[in-house]
């Protein structure tokens, strides 16, 4: 028994036409709406992105700030010679610490609402 190949059948695919757009320019509008929400787009992930990035430089000196003062008071630790120092030590490492707390609890907050208003902005915006 011998078999025949079938014969292949056309690939069904639209005609192509002269004319891909609507009338009226809608496609060329649409275009150009997609290009401007596009630069929106990247020019508030931009805006975002150095946001973050200042706010994380801000905070890597602030850590290194930490460090210091912990290098300062093992310095002034290892140095007294006698318990009010260490004590005073203890104090002034302790009273700058909780300085220090209070600063960064301030700056998160100011950073958090900085960040949130900016995003907020942009998404009102973007409509």
């Amino acid at each position: 028994m011998v078999y025949k190949e079938a014969p292949m059948e056309k690939e069904c695919r639209p005609e192509p036409t002269e004319k891909t757009s609507v009338p009226g320019g809608f496609a060329v509008d649409l275009a150009t709406m997609g290009a401007k929400q596009t630069e929106k787009f990247f020019k508030a992930q931009t805006e975002l992105l150095s946001m973050v990035v200042e706010s994380s430089r801000t905070w890597l000196d602030r850590a290194q700030a930490r460090a210091a003062l912990a290098a300062e008071f093992a310095a002034g630790a290892t140095a007294a010679k006698s318990v009010p120092d260490a004590v005073n030590a203890w104090q002034n490492f302790t009273s700058r610490q909780l300085e220090m707390v209070t600063e960064d609890s301030k700056r998160l907050l100011a950073d958090s609402q900085k960040f949130f208003a900016t995003g907020m902005r942009l998404v009102s915006s973007a409509g």
